[in-house]
C-alpha cells in the first residue's frame, strides 16, 4: 500500500513539474495603440487595438525562441486573432496564414522579441505586421496607405502553473498513510 501511494505521489509531483498529457494552448495577449491612418479604419489617434496568439504548451519555455516560417495553423501557433478598428486578422487557425518569432523572457510571462506577420497573402485580404516597437496594418485595394501603431506588448494570459498545489496533495495523502499504518 505504501509503495502504491509513493508511486501516485511521485506520479503527482512529476505531471505536475514537467506537464504531462497532450498539448495545450498557452495565450498571449497583444496591446498597443493607433498612432496614424487610424480614421482609415474606424479608430481615434490613441484608440487601443490588440489581440491574441497561442502557442503549443510544450514550446512555451523560459528564453526559448519559437520561429514559424510561413505556415497555417495549427502548427506551433495554434490560435491567433488581432483587431484594428474594423480591419481583422484571424479567423480558423487552418486557414490564414501566420509567420510569427517570439522570443519570452526568463518566466515566460512575456515575449521580449516578436514579429509577427498574419493574415492574407491574398490581395484581397488585409494583413498585419506587428513588433514591440509599432505595428502596420495593409489593407488592400484601398487608396491609404498602412495604418500604424506604436510599441506593443505581448503577455501571457494563460496562468504559469504551478506544482505547489499538487504538492500539498501529495504531502496529504504520505501524512494519511503514515497516521493510519500508526493507528
Amino acid at each position: 500500500m505504501l509503495r502504491a501511494l509513493v508511486g501516485l505521489t511521485a506520479a503527482i509531483l512529476s505531471c505536475a513539474v514537467w506537464s504531462c498529457g497532450a498539448s495545450a494552448t498557452i495565450l498571449y495577449g497583444y496591446r498597443s495603440a493607433c498612432i496614424s491612418g487610424c480614421n482609415n479604419i474606424g479608430l481615434l489617434p490613441g484608440s487601443p487595438v490588440g489581440g491574441v496568439i497561442g502557442f503549443q504548451d510544450n514550446l512555451v519555455k523560459p528564453n526559448a525562441t519559437i520561429s514559424t516560417g510561413e505556415l497555417f495553423a495549427p502548427g506551433a501557433v495554434t490560435q491567433f486573432g488581432f483587431g484594428f478598428g474594423d480591419q481583422g486578422v484571424g479567423g480558423p487557425s487552418d486557414r490564414v496564414p501566420i509567420d510569427a518569432s517570439v522570443t519570452f523572457n526568463s518566466t515566460t510571462s512575456a515575449a521580449v522579441a516578436f514579429v509577427i506577420d498574419a493574415g492574407s497573402t491574398a490581395q484581397e485580404g488585409t494583413e498585419a505586421v506587428i513588433s514591440p516597437t509599432n505595428w502596420a496594418v495593409l489593407v488592400p485595394l484601398v487608396p491609404f496607405g498602412p495604418v500604424l501603431g506604436g510599441p506593443g506588448t505581448l503577455t501571457r494570459i494563460t496562468p504559469i502553473d504551478e506544482p505547489a498545489g499538487a504538492m500539498v496533495l501529495a504531502s496529504a495523502l504520505v501524512g494519511l498513510v503514515v497516521l493510519r499504518r500508526r493507528g
